[in-house]
This record gives structure tokens, sequence and C-alpha cells, in this order.
């Protein structure tokens, strides 16, 4: 983080912190951000993305927003969300999780997480991204089972965004063949389609900001090659 020093069109200085990328993002702040765009009109993002990602008080913000589009000239960053390319290995609060794999056989402890992860997403998918990335990523050395998977969504939260988004966006990119293994779970089959028609409609709203609408189309495009394999049997 850095700190900054910027004057508002009443003279007086504020000062504060912002972060330099996404490295210094935590996925909750970025959660934050998607909640608080809700039923906010289109172009008032840039408010709410430079008083969720900084330590700028947001009334401080909202009582003058020409310092957000300075706040955000400082940080050209955000208009690329990183690339969807996951760590097999990371380190978080004195933790090392590991990816799992490709899931070609899952437990019933990551079976019941993918399906507690999706019936979160039907309602909000970004939301329920430290759910996804629980499924993806297990403690080193233990096997996942619902427990250990919750632990690791709470964890989760506070993961910076250069971790937490690669995972996600790579899973979205890269599932067809994931979606092809859920088919195998025939007692699962209806509620996932289900699921699935949810989130595709819920996703076709308008998105207001580069990054939100890269996560809605990596979710369209998931969501669809999930279904669409679904409904071939």
């Amino acid at each position: 983080m850095k700190h900054i020093t910027l004057t508002d069109q009443d003279g007086e200085k504020i000062s504060g912190r912002i972060p330099e990328g996404w490295h210094e993002v935590l996925l909750s702040s970025f959660l934050n951000y998607h909640q608080q765009l809700k039923d906010k009109p289109e172009g008032f993002a840039w408010v709410v993305l430079a008083s969720t990602t900084t330590d700028i008080p947001t009334e401080i913000i909202h009582s003058d927003v020409s310092l957000a589009w300075l706040i955000l000239r400082q940080m050209p960053w955000v208009s690329e969300l990183p690339k969807p390319e996951p760590l097999t290995s990371f380190k978080h609060q004195g933790k090392t999780y590991e990816h799992v794999g490709n899931l070609d056989k899952m437990n019933a402890g990551q079976f019941e997480a993918l399906l507690d992860y999706l019936d979160t997403a039907k309602d909000d998918p970004i939301q329920a991204a430290p759910n996804l990335l629980a499924v993806l990523y297990k403690p080193e050395g233990q096997e996942q089972t619902k427990a250990t998977v919750a632990a690791a969504a709470e964890a989760f939260q506070s993961l910076p965004v250069s971790i937490a988004w690669p995972g996600v966006a790579f899973f979205l990119t890269s599932s067809a063949s994931f979606a092809q293994r859920i088919q195998a779970y025939s007692e699962a089959k209806a509620a996932v389609i289900t699921l699935t028609e949810k989130i595709e409609k819920a996703m076709q709203a308008p998105s207001p900001t580069r990054s939100s609408r890269i996560a809605a189309w990596l979710g369209r495009q998931y969501m669809k090659s999930v279904r669409g394999l679904l409904t071939k049997s």
C-alpha cells in the first residue's frame, strides 16, 4: 500500500493509503465492491471501487466524488484482472493450501462442497467465490470434508485477489470435463440444471465495469457449458 495526499474542491487535504496491485486487495474487499454495486446506477462503479479497495473513509469519498476519480488515476492496474493461471499451492494464515487437481475422482466431502457452492452461487455467483476456492484448494496433507471446506471458505475471504481470481477464472474457463463428471451423479443432475439456469438468468443484467463484465462473461461461459453437457444425456 502506498500513501497519497489529495486536495478536495474546498482545498482540504485528504491522506490515505491505496493498493499498488491486486496482491494488496483482499477478496472480501472485491466481494464488497460487487455487493455495493447492486441497485447503483451505471457510472457509479468507480466511486464504489475507490471506497471499497482503499483505506480512505467512504464518507470522505462520498462527500466529494471527484476524489474517487483522482484515486483511481493512481490505480491503473484495476482495469485488468489477474490472468486465469491458478497457483498449484500457496500459503495463507500460516497454512499451505494445494490445488486438488482436475477432480477426476471426487470424494463425498468434495461433492457436497461443490453442491453447496452451486446452491450459494444461484443468488450471487461472485459472492460465492470463496466457496468455489475452498473446493479447488485444500490444506496440505488433509482430506477434504465439509468441515475443512467450510473453514477454508471462511479463511479465503482474506485471500489477495491476485491468488483468488486466477483460481476462480481458470475453473470457469476450463471446466467442460468437470461438467461431464457432475453428469455422472444422476441424483444431482436435475438440481444442477436448475441452478445453472438461475445463474445464467441472473448474469444477464448489464455490468457497469470492466471487472464485473469479465466476471459475468466468464460465469456465463461456464454455466452454458455445464448446462449444455448435462442436457445432452
